[in-house]
Order: structure tokens, then C-alpha cells, then sequence
């Protein structure tokens, strides 16, 4: 079990990570390499995030005696320990990312309370059963028994065996991807197409108001990258990806590494929908691009794609490399900062974040919406004390 902070809440540096192997204090870079795994896509690049992990194994499938200080360890079965840690984390972050505020009009909404909160309690022991992510606009967490925070309390650790299975699956959806109202993953704690639209504000962000609980605004571009990173991973594991042919061909000039980095890419690239061949030299000609890149300038695109994987390396099939990838064409596919919407493409970029499992960050970690309670406000302009 053990306490973990939500993506927005991190550090420049990995002092914030507890980690306890049988009641011991350790540091295991296995542990913390799953850890981070379990954040992949939702903590900027550079930052650490909060934690406390308490992990509780058999003596036997241990060994305590790798080093001096005996603040390393070695698993027996490292693969199994990892992708549990993992998958524990992501879904506990996924399940926090919802909205907690309920839509307008609802009769109840949750109580005003602090703007900070601390991470987790002086009480927390390697007793505690459960993961609990605390909320940034949480109460402060009790020492003992603490409550679900915004709903993101994980079951006991013996039940996380059963949570291994896939995250439900995002239905196909029409293109472009603020077109069409899709069925809500929120259906208690609230959702982004209920709040109340009030508008745009600096054509670069969506005002909203939740009820009484405060004002909201979303990053419209980050928010757009989230919906669309989303839609290229979805199509790329269950379905035939939507191409549109152009008209008239883009070519892309490259130098002699570049070409042969985009020539190692190809196959990956035509499975996003990127149709793209060589047209003799160091020139490659597109031919075909996803539906969702309809419209939009591919040369730049490819150029940045491969520039990218010659700075980090890359393996055909590799899902890190690839993810890469899909934040690329999500970055250049999204809407803009200083775009003029209007009040029906709000309203759907809304409800097409409410078709994601992680809407609380766009591909790259930044956030995608904030939030200012009514109390703060209210505060500010000297209505309470």
C-alpha cells in the first residue's frame, strides 16, 4: 500500500519517494523505475512525483543482503513486482483524474476546502492497505483511517491482483475529434461537458463554472493533445487507423543520418497512418496521413519526429519510442493557443475530454485544467475570513 501525490504535485528531484521493502526503508531502483512508469504521460519530463510505497513480501522471495547498508534488495521475481507497482500507480493516477465536482444543476456538491493539502499524514504506516492519492484541493489527510479523497482510494492490496485487466476501451470515434458527442466515463463524481461554458478567455483558454464550487479553466491546446493522444493509441491497438490521401503529395528533405532514422520508422509510421516513401536521396514523399491530421501541414511534422528520435534513440515497436511518436502528431494535430472557438466546439472539446482515461494532463505532463474554489475567491474579495 502507500500514499501517492497526483501528477501536478511533483518535484525537481526524487527526495519526495519513500520506499519500504518488509517494514525497511530501501532504495530500489526497481521500485522507483515502476514508479515513474506508472506516471509515464502524466508528470512533466525532469519532475519526480511524491510517494510513499509500502510493499509487503514473502521473506523468501527477497533478498535484503545485496549491500552493506542493506538498502538494496533483490526480488526474485522482479517482472512480476514492477508491472504491479505500475499498474497499481497508473490506475490509482487514472481513477484521480476525474473531476470532483459535480455538473450544474445537481442539487449536492462537495464541501469547500483547502487550496493545499499535505501529501499524506504523520499517521501513515506500512499497515496501511491502500494506495491514496491526495488531491491538490483536498482536506488535509487524518492520521488514522483516513477517507477516500475525491474518490481515488484504491482497494486493499490484496484486491489489486484483480485490477490488472485493461482499462476499458475508448469507442471509435468520427473525425476530426471535436466533432461528436461521446458517451461519459463520469458518472457520479461529474464531468467536463457539465460544467456551465462561460467562454474563452484570451482564445486560449475555456471558462467554466461548476455549480458552486468555483471556477475552472482548461488549457484548450493541451487539453486537444490529451484527446488526441489518446485517439491515435486507441486506434493503433484496436482498429484499422482512418487515412486521408492527399491531393498533392508533401515532400520532406532530409540529411544522410535523418533519412536513414525515417527509413528505420517507416513501418511504425504507416501503422499510425503516416504513408510515406522514398523519392530517391535524402527525399521522402507523403503520400496519406490519418484522418485525424486532416488539413494540416505533415512536412514539419516528420522533420521533428525524426529529429526527436535521433536525440533519444529509438527501436522499431518499442511502446516508449512509439508513445513519442503518437505526443508528436497530438502536439501538431491539436488546436492552438490564440485560436478563435466557438461556443459549440467548446462545448464538444468538453465532452470529447470526458471520453479520456487520463484528461487531468495533456501527453507531455502539463495540466489541462485548473480549478479556483468558490471559498478562495470569496476570500480574496474579503466575503469570508
Amino acid at each position: 500500500g502507500g500514499y501517492i501525490a497526483p501528477a501536478r504535485v511533483s518535484r525537481s528531484t526524487a527526495r519526495g519517494i519513500y520506499l519500504y521493502v518488509n517494514k525497511r526503508f530501501v532504495r530500489d531502483n526497481l521500485i522507483r523505475h515502476a514508479l515513474m512508469a506508472g506516471f509515464a504521460g502524466r508528470i512533466i519530463t525532469g519532475r519526480f512525483p511524491v510517494a510513499v510505497l509500502f510493499l509487503t513480501v514473502p521473506p523468501d522471495a527477497v533478498d535484503v543482503n545485496v549491500h552493506p547498508t542493506k538498502h538494496a534488495v533483490r526480488f526474485s521475481d522482479s517482472n512480476a513486482v514492477h508491472k504491479l507497482i505500475e499498474t497499481a500507480v497508473a490506475d490509482t493516477l487514472s481513477r484521480s483524474d476525474r473531476p470532483s465536482w459535480p455538473g450544474v444543476g445537481r442539487d449536492s456538491y462537495l464541501p469547500r476546502t483547502a487550496e493545499a493539502a499535505p501529501v499524506f499524514g504523520s499517521g501513515i504506516t506500512e499497515r496501511e492497505k491502500d494506495f491514496l492519492v491526495a488531491s491538490p484541493f483536498a482536506a488535509p489527510v487524518p492520521t488514522a483511517a483516513p477517507p477516500p479523497i475525491d474518490g481515488a482510494i484504491l482497494p486493499p492490496a490484496g484486491a489489486i491482483s484483480r485490477r490488472l485487466e485493461p482499462a476499458p476501451k475508448i469507442s471509435p470515434v468520427p473525425e476530426p475529434a471535436i466533432e461528436s458527442r461521446q458517451q461519459s466515463f463520469f458518472t457520479e463524481q461529474g464531468s467536463f461537458g457539465g460544467l456551465r461554458l462561460i467562454g474563452q478567455l484570451h482564445d486560449t483558454y475555456i471558462v467554466c463554472e461548476s455549480n458552486r464550487e468555483g471556477m475552472v479553466l482548461i488549457d484548450q491546446h493541451a487539453a486537444h493533445e490529451r484527446i488526441l493522444f489518446e485517439r491515435f493509441k486507441q486506434k493503433s491497438i484496436t482498429t484499422t487507423v482512418s487515412v486521408q490521401q492527399l491531393l498533392l503529395p508533401e515532400t520532406v528533405e532530409l540529411g544522410f543520418n535523418e533519412a536513414r532514422i525515417l527509413n528505420t520508422l517507416l513501418p511504425d509510421l504507416a501503422s499510425f497512418g503516416l504513408e510515406i516513401e522514398p523519392f530517391g536521396g535524402e527525399t521522402f514523399v507523403i503520400k496519406a496521413v490519418p484522418s485525424l491530421l486532416s488539413g494540416r501541414h505533415i512536412a514539419p511534422l516528420i522533420t521533428e519526429i525524426v529529429e526527436k528520435t535521433a536525440d533519444s534513440g529509438f527501436s522499431p515497436g518499442l511502446d516508449t519510442a512509439l508513445d513519442r511518436i503518437r505526443q508528436l502528431m497530438a502536439c501538431h494535430g491539436a488546436i492552438r493557443a490564440n485560436q478563435r472557438l466557438s461556443m459549440d466546439q467548446m462545448k464538444e472539446l468538453l465532452h470529447q475530454l470526458d471520453t479520456c482515461e487520463s484528461p487531468a494532463t495533456c501527453p507531455h505532463g502539463r495540466p489541462t485544467w485548473i480549478q479556483w474554489r468558490l471559498a478562495s475567491i470569496e476570500k480574496s474579495f474579503h466575503r469570508i475570513v
